[in-house]
């Protein structure tokens, strides 16, 4: 309480109840306390959770803060850098309460620290933009351009949890409350959730995470 508002407090209480009649059987007595200041310090854990890596190309030493997939020296493209992104967003979930909360904004991070690096490596085959944001897109702009299909060794099991991780991000970002149509249409397994509310999980979301290492990984390799 600041000392204005105890000040009037005190003022109004001594208004309502100061005085009494004479013929009151109730006196009421109203004492007013001094206004003494206490501090109030913060008590606050700061986390870390950046990461260090050095540039293979050029050997400086930068920290990794957030989403982003290139040296800031010389712009050379990083594998490790989406590592050190995962990493990270991880980290977040592991610390916050929300969890939730927490794998949805992981869910939407997962598929920016993908599409960045797509963009990336895209521009050493073509001048063309890419729909990175959708596993379909990629898969036919990497055919077109580098006449291979990155997906081609995923698991029909690694292919379903990278489906609903980028279908869910796409619900969660819009604000569609349930699973629809368009959701189906992508994730024909999961026909019997139509009308549910989408459900992100950490298993969902590291299956999701170990999948698309590896399509980035031929990404790289066919992307020289």
């Amino acid at each position: 309480m600041t000392k204005y508002t105890h000040d009037e407090v005190n003022k109004m209480l001594r208004r309502a109840f100061g005085g009494s009649s004479g013929n009151s059987l109730i006196k009421l007595t109203v004492k007013t306390s001094k206004y003494h200041e206490r501090p109030i310090s913060a008590h606050y854990r700061e986390r870390k959770v950046d990461s260090a890596l050095t540039c293979h190309e050029c050997s400086v030493r930068f920290q990794v803060d957030g989403i982003f997939g290139f040296c800031p020296k010389c712009k050379a493209q990083q594998i490790r850098v989406y590592d050190a992104n995962l990493a990270i967003i991880r980290r977040e979930v592991e610390h916050r309460s929300n969890t939730q909360r927490s794998l949805r904004h992981a869910y939407a991070e997962l598929v920016s620290t993908f599409e960045l690096l797509c963009k990336r490596r895209a521009k050493k085959v073509t001048t063309d933009n890419g729909q990175f944001q959708s596993l379909e897109a990629t898969r036919q702009f990497f055919q077109d351009h580098s006449g291979v299909d990155v997906f081609s060794e995923l698991s029909d099991s690694e292919s379903m949890h990278l489906r609903r991780v980028f279908q869910k991000r796409h619900l969660y970002t819009h604000g569609t409350e349930v699973i629809d149509e368009r959701y189906i249409k992508h994730v024909r397994e999961d026909a019997h959730l139509l009308g549910k509310a989408p459900t992100p999980s950490l298993s969902e979301f590291e299956a999701a995470a170990d999948a698309l290492r590896k399509v980035i990984d031929r990404i790289v390799l066919r992307t020289q």
